[in-house]
């Protein structure tokens, strides 16, 4: 490995929050990092710092990648959970020496599969991906709407604290495969910051839901969500906007292809804000 890319494992959080917020000053959605935000991200992503890595120069941390790790359909995966270079030392090869290290150690690691979301329009890192050995997947749509106007939940809603998250619940609802941030495992690292919203019928907490959202109060974001009508669907969201702490909601990463589960949300007043692109790389 070059001398120059090593391991964030012992680097501070305060110090890869500081190089994040640098190599993402100018990104299209503005990001702000601190240690405590770093290591929510952490934790929700699955990111192991001993798999992720950092280039220094002059023992200052100048770019890196996270590297989230799952096993998905019994395959180990890596998830590429962030991936920046500090302004001043951009365009200089720096991105692509990194990108190829890691990908390098992850095949010795033993990961799989590596998978990764870029906004659609950033064709550099798109190009940087690509040459790396990513291929695009499909795009995603990321959707968001205010919290007003929203008519009354009903008696029929119900919300509580998410507990451990046990998707299969609501496997009989319509939704979609969520990405790797809302998944079980993340809403799970974050659970105490979710509550689970749920529209039932009078046969009461024993029947099937007729929809449901688990809502991070702090972000405002639907992690997950399913329903049978669009009727069923508002009512869980009028309860949720109730509960939200920012002044919108926010549906992330909704797979372009499936129209149906876009035309339910547009139903709700929801509106695409940016789209993304999901990429993948086999390892083997």
């Amino acid at each position: 490995m070059n001398d120059r890319i090593g391991s964030l494992e012992n680097t501070s959080l305060e110090e890869i929050a500081d190089a994040f917020n640098d190599a993402f000053s100018g990104y299209q959605v503005p990001v702000t990092m601190d240690a405590d935000a770093l290591s929510r991200l952490i934790r929700a992503r699955s990111v192991r710092l001993d798999h992720s890595l950092g280039v220094f120069d002059g023992g200052r941390l100048t770019a890196f990648v996270l590297c989230g790790a799952r096993y998905l359909n019994g395959v180990l995966t890596a998830y590429n959970a962030g991936t920046g270079v500090r302004a001043r030392a951009q365009g200089n090869g720096l991105g692509t020496e990194l990108m190829q290290t890691w990908m390098g150690g992850l095949r010795s690691h033993g990961y799989r599969r590596c998978l990764l979301e870029v906004l659609a329009d950033n064709t550099p890192a798109i190009r940087l991906y690509e040459r790396s050995g990513f291929s695009v997947l499909h795009e995603l749509r990321c959707l968001r709407r205010s919290v007003g106007e929203y008519g009354s939940s009903g008696d029929s809603v119900t919300e509580g604290p998410v507990g451990t998250f046990l998707p299969a619940r609501f496997t009989h609802l319509r939704t979609f495969t969520p990405s790797w941030q809302n998944a079980a495992e993340s809403i799970n690292a974050v659970s105490a910051t979710c509550r689970l919203v749920e529209c039932l019928p009078e046969a009461g907490r024993a029947a099937r839901p007729q929809a449901f959202c688990v809502l991070n109060t702090d972000s405002g974001s639907l992690m997950q969500l399913g329903w049978t009508t669009v009727e069923h669907l508002m009512r869980v969201l009028a309860r949720a906007a109730r509960l939200a702490e920012p002044s919108r909601l926010t549906v992330i990463n909704v797979p372009a292809p499936d129209a149906e589960a876009l035309r339910v949300l547009a139903a709700c007043g929801f509106e695409t804000f940016v789209s993304q692109v999901e990429m993948q790389a086999d390892l083997e």
